[in-house]
């Protein structure tokens, strides 16, 4: 499952308890991110039957690239100024499901995928602009578009707060049996 409940629940009682240590709480989150891109490669290298290396540079770049004009340091800074621990753990659960996400379909770009397929939790929590979306196959480097008008590869990509920000959705990944056939 994306988002690992027992380990949220961990994060949750550690961030509590290191409340007013800063760089612990940072040091917590930053082991969820790196957990949630290694989460991404593996599950999906798994679904694909096959491997890549872990590179750590480039979970670098995903885990401190700007979102929002933010930085990582910056989106954590501030709701630890605040002391919402609460906007933490929000913080770190959208976070994971935009580094996992992130990973995977990097992961499924590198092990040649041609499709994916947008799946929703199902539930009466999913988003309308996100509900239509349920079940779409598109090719890998097709963008998903909704009704808000927002863009992306893949779930927590759209670079916007109305489509990110709770999103729960992930895709599956395939490689089209004709041109794996072709590849030698």
């Amino acid at each position: 499952m994306l988002l690992r409940l027992d380990e949220l629940n961990a994060l949750q009682t550690d961030i509590r308890r290191y409340a007013g240590d800063a760089s612990k709480v940072k040091e917590l989150l930053l082991d969820w991110l790196i957990l949630a891109f290694a989460d991404g490669m593996a599950d999906v290298a798994s679904q694909l039957g096959g491997s890549v290396d872990f590179d750590v540079d480039r979970m670098e770049e995903v885990i401190y690239a700007d979102v929002a004009g933010e930085t990582f340091d910056e989106r954590v800074d501030e709701w630890l100024y605040l002391e919402d621990y609460d906007a933490i753990i929000r913080l770190a659960e959208n976070e994971r499901e935009r580094v996992y996400n992130t990973s995977a379909f990097e992961t499924a770009t590198k092990l040649g995928a041609t499709s994916k397929t947008w799946h929703t939790m199902g539930d009466d929590r999913v988003r309308d602009s996100h509900f239509y979306l349920d079940g779409v196959t598109k090719p890998l480097g097709e963008e998903y578009s909704t009704i808000l008008g927002n863009s992306g590869l893949y779930p927590g990509g759209f670079n916007a707060a109305a489509d990110d920000i709770g999103c729960r959705c992930w895709l599956t990944y395939s490689i089209d049996s004709a041109r794996e056939s072709t590849q030698i």
